[in-house]
């Protein structure tokens, strides 16, 4: 028997984001058999508006991480915590930078942050509702259960990174 795959949807601590909440939600009303699970923070969005989904405000740190890892796909705002720790799972992620025009955000930096973070080899960015639809649709099609291989990055520095830090911290200075 083939397993769905399993989506945990995670907008960070700070704020709300009922724009990526809300693409999510109607995807999932479309996909009903897909697993989603979201944390929503400060949402003024109401519970039936998550259909089946398993619906948190926030998560302390177990339950976060039991999540995270049963899950087969992250999406998320480009938050750098959430975008390092998926990368350090081998975790495919779709991010939606928060937008300070649509008063996600008090600024722009996270527009920055996922041009940067599109780098990673598990980084998807989309910046529109459509996109993100399309990206999940995209997901879905390619999943299977049977894929094993993850690309992660390790969470120890290599002897070389730590040189290379190392000189770059030092460099000019006398000892």
């Amino acid at each position: 028997m083939t397993r769905i795959p399993n989506i945990f949807v995670t907008v960070g601590t700070q704020l709300p984001f009922d724009r990526l909440i809300r693409t999510v939600a109607g995807w999932h009303s479309r996909n009903p058999d897909i697993g989603v699970s979201y944390i929503v923070g400060d949402t003024k969005l109401k519970a039936k508006d998550f259909g089946r989904g398993e619906t948190h405000t926030r998560l302390t740190s177990k339950p976060y991480d039991q999540h995270f890892s049963a899950a087969d796909l992250i999406v998320s705002h480009a938050g750098m915590g959430t975008i390092i720790t998926a990368a350090e799972a081998g975790k495919p992620i779709i991010i939606m930078p928060r937008r300070a025009d649509l008063g996600e955000h008090r600024n722009d930096h996270q527009l920055a942050t996922a041009e940067k973070m599109t780098r990673l080899q598990n980084v998807q960015r989309v910046d529109t509702h459509d996109e993100l639809v399309k990206a999940l649709d995209q997901f879905i099609l390619t999943w299977s259960d049977n894929d094993t291989a993850k690309s992660s990055l390790s969470a120890d520095a290599t002897p070389e990174l730590l040189t290379a830090v190392r000189n770059f911290i030092f460099e000019g200075r006398s000892g």
